[in-house]
């Protein structure tokens, strides 16, 4: 009552302090012209009396007891009356606003069982990919399609192995939406890496319409991720990145996260803006056209999810031991381990097949080696805390 009295226009008064409207007390001294008086005396006397008087009308009229202040007085609207310690009852204070992620975009708390649902048809879309990369990625390596069918694997490989990371990251945010809690950071960072892979997605897919004909898979991934994580972000708002590195025990940890995030944004940048380049230095290696630039913006839009990962776990280590036991977390840790075997897998077997890209192996290989090392502390850490 304490904390309400003040929103409901009610004031508190020391025990000392008494209100004393005196009517007919000289000239224009009536209670609705000048309002009540603060006397600092002992209600004894003629006070004591004007008080019960003032107090059995108050009673009467229905307001609140301990007197009462008319328009224009202390307690500000007609009836809004005076309360000592201990004496009436508040009257219930106003509702106030709900603090739900729906209430604050302006909509109730299930306005995001669209967004569910739109998570859900992600969820199919990402799962089909995923399960022709698998079926390609085995096609090529159990049927070799002549003697540089170890480029093929290799970029079938590493590819189909960032799709897991995108698939953990949509499994996580359509739980979230279920529970109405986009309004995190953690699922605005991962909503802004779907939204800047659909904008890479949408680029690999016009350079492949021009250079080959046609549209593929990947402009129905595009436009569904599109369309679901800008939802969310306008709906939720746009994030704020967080680079801080924790100082207790898990400063390394979270060291690990940020150098693997910032090294997944390089890996972005390069393969976006030299995308030509690459595909130059693959065609003299096996002496005609593989791999195209679009195949390589299509790496730079996953690696671009899985860059949102990353940075979502720095800041989960950053606040420690619990936040990374939680079950977020520890999916997304796990996609990371999943992904980086995949991508070791593939690289090991491309080799056999005498695929020699050395500067290949020696960045992404070393690359998802650190990751598989910092999302196996991870998880490790969080599935061994103790609440």
């Amino acid at each position: 009552f304490a904390m309400a009295a003040p929103m409901a226009g009610v004031h508190r008064l020391p025990l000392q302090v008494q209100v004393v409207q005196v009517p007919g007390r000289g000239r224009g001294a009536s209670p609705r012209a000048s309002g009540p008086r603060l006397a600092n005396v002992a209600p004894a006397g003629w006070a004591a009396k004007a008080l019960r008087r003032h107090r059995n009308r108050a009673i009467q009229s229905g307001r609140r007891e301990h007197g009462f202040v008319e328009s224009g007085g202390l307690g500000g609207g007609r009836g809004a009356g005076l309360r000592g310690r201990g004496e009436g009852r508040l009257a219930a204070p106003p509702p106030r606003a709900s603090s739900s992620p729906g209430a604050k975009g302006g909509s109730s708390a299930d306005s995001d069982s669209d967004l569910f649902y739109g998570y859900t048809a992600l969820l199919g879309v990402q799962g089909l990919w995923l399960v022709s990369g698998m079926l390609g990625t085995w096609a090529f390596g159990a049927w070799p399609y002549g003697k540089d069918a170890g480029y093929y694997f290799l970029g079938f490989g590493e590819t189909t192995a960032l799709l897991i990371p995108q698939l953990a990251a949509s499994v996580v945010l359509r739980s979230a939406a279920l529970r109405s809690r986009l309004e995190g950071t953690t699922f605005k960072v991962l909503n802004l890496s779907l939204l800047c892979s659909s904008v890479l997605l949408f680029v690999a897919e016009l350079l492949q319409s021009i250079s080959e004909g046609g549209i593929g898979f990947k402009t129905l991934s595009a436009t569904v991720t599109a369309a679901v994580s800008y939802l969310a972000l306008r709906r939720h708002g746009w994030p704020k990145a967080k680079f801080a590195l924790s100082d207790s025990d898990l400063k390394q940890v979270s060291q690990a996260y940020f150098g693997l995030s910032a090294g997944a944004g390089a890996f972005v940048a390069l393969n976006t803006v030299g995308s030509g380049l690459l595909s130059f230095l693959f065609a003299r290696a096996t002496r005609e056209v593989i791999l195209e630039p679009h195949h390589f913006i299509t790496f730079a839009a996953l690696l671009a999810i899985q860059a949102g990962v990353l940075h979502t776990l720095q800041s989960a280590a950053v606040a420690g031991r619990k936040r990374l036991s939680s079950d977020t977390y520890k999916k997304l840790n796990v996609a990371g381990i999943l992904s980086s075997v995949a991508a070791l897998v593939g690289m090991l077997w491309s080799a056999k097949m005498k695929c020699q890209v050395i500067w290949v192996f020696l960045t992404l290989g070393l690359y998802n080696v650190a990751q598989l090392a910092a999302c196996a502390a991870g998880l490790y850490i969080g599935r061994t805390y103790k609440k």
